[in-house]
């Protein structure tokens, strides 16, 4: 099996009372299906799927990256529920649960979202 391993670090002086420097890493195994980074259009006038509802349980390890300097993107389940919001140039890595799946759609005008996705072996 293959690994992905992501590191987070956070760095500051002045976001709480007391000095934040901390980093995580794991190690996470995954398998197929997945998909290398990509950039898609996204629009404001309907939804666009970027992992369908694959209807099993199971895990998917999502990165997603806003590209807009001025724009901000809705994250949504396959169902349309949104749980977060992707404003100008931040990202995400998140895990997923595969029987929710995800679309996107853009606030008030197209942007450019990259991302790319890892099933949890």
């Amino acid at each position: 099996m293959a690994q992905l391993k992501p590191t987070l670090t956070l760095v500051s002086t002045d976001a709480t009372s007391d000095s934040l420097n901390f980093t995580i890493t794991d190690v996470l195994t995954v398998g197929a299906p997945n998909a290398s980074l990509a950039r898609l259009p996204i629009v404001h006038t309907s939804t666009t799927q970027i992992l369908a509802d694959a209807g099993s349980d199971g895990t998917v390890y999502m990165f997603l990256h806003n590209t807009s300097t001025a724009n901000f993107i809705k994250v949504q389940t396959a169902s349309e529920e949104q749980f977060a919001i992707l404003n100008a140039q931040e990202f995400a890595f998140i895990p997923v649960d595969k029987n929710k799946g995800i679309k996107v759609i853009a606030d008030t005008a197209e942007c450019v979202l990259e991302y790319a996705y890892w099933t949890k072996s």
